[in-house]
């Protein structure tokens, strides 16, 4: 069973009675869903692959305390927060030692998630993954507020002799994640980290100012041989307002 990813859906809320629901699906290439064991890409021969006895599962809930809770809906309406989020990227140019990229201006986002990626697995080569997040002999890494590097920055990776050392960076996901010193939880390897799952996150706790202009400034081993992508994803908090007529705003 598929769950639906949309920030609403992952929140634990329900939506008050008589509001109409219109669910959209759009549906990936047939390549794209197919299990590739052949080494290469297979020619499906169909605009789409026939789903057979699709079912879609969702759920009533009744208590007296959604009782009380909905009731309140008919006098001062219902408010649903819910996180929301979208992937932008810039091309860092080939040739260059170091990028200085403008992210955002304004508010702030509850966090983001930065990570970097060759164009080619972008560009819809089925052979290649999407989510294969790795360093790319970047050394060291920096955000800056309104010019000013914020705590806890810049991440740099560390070389004695001929060993790299990798520990700022993997320490610092662990303290955004809250993974750092939790036993309780699977806690992903420094070594799968670095090769697969490289990603930088950043929620902005100890950052003095709730708003201003985002950069990030990063710098390689050796000047870029070819182009590659910055990528972000801001999340940010919204709020579906419902009114006491069950009219709809998004805040």
């Amino acid at each position: 069973m598929l769950p639906i990813n949309h920030g609403l859906a992952h929140a634990d809320q329900v939506l008050p009675p008589g509001v109409h629901v219109r669910l959209s699906y759009h549906r990936a290439s047939p390549k794209k869903a197919l299990v590739n064991v052949a080494n290469k890409i297979v020619d499906f021969g169909k605009t789409s692959i026939d789903i057979i006895d699709p079912t879609f599962h969702f759920c009533w809930a009744y208590s007296p305390q959604l009782d009380t809770e909905m009731a309140r809906v008919r006098s001062s309406g219902l408010e649903l927060p819910f996180e929301s989020s979208h992937i932008r990227h810039r091309v860092l140019d080939d040739g260059l030692l170091e990028h200085t990229v403008s992210i955002s201006q304004g508010k702030l986002p509850k966090y983001m998630v930065f990570f970097l990626m060759s164009p080619e697995r972008f560009g819809g080569d089925i052979m290649l993954s999407s989510t294969k997040f790795q360093m790319h002999d970047m050394k060291e890494f920096s955000l800056l507020l309104d010019n000013e590097i914020l705590p806890n920055y810049p991440l740099k990776k560390h070389r004695i002799g001929s060993n790299y050392f990798y520990h700022e960076f993997y320490r610092h996901w662990l303290n955004m994640t809250e993974r750092y010193g939790n036993s309780e939880d699977e806690i992903i390897d420094e070594e799968t980290y670095i090769d697969n799952n490289f990603l930088m996150m950043e929620t902005f706790d100890d950052t003095p100012n709730e708003e201003g202009h985002l950069t990030v400034k990063l710098s390689f081993d050796q000047a870029l041989d070819e182009k590659l992508l910055l990528c972000w994803m801001p999340v940010t908090e919204k709020v579906l307002h419902f009114d006491r007529n069950l009219s709809v705003q998004l805040k």
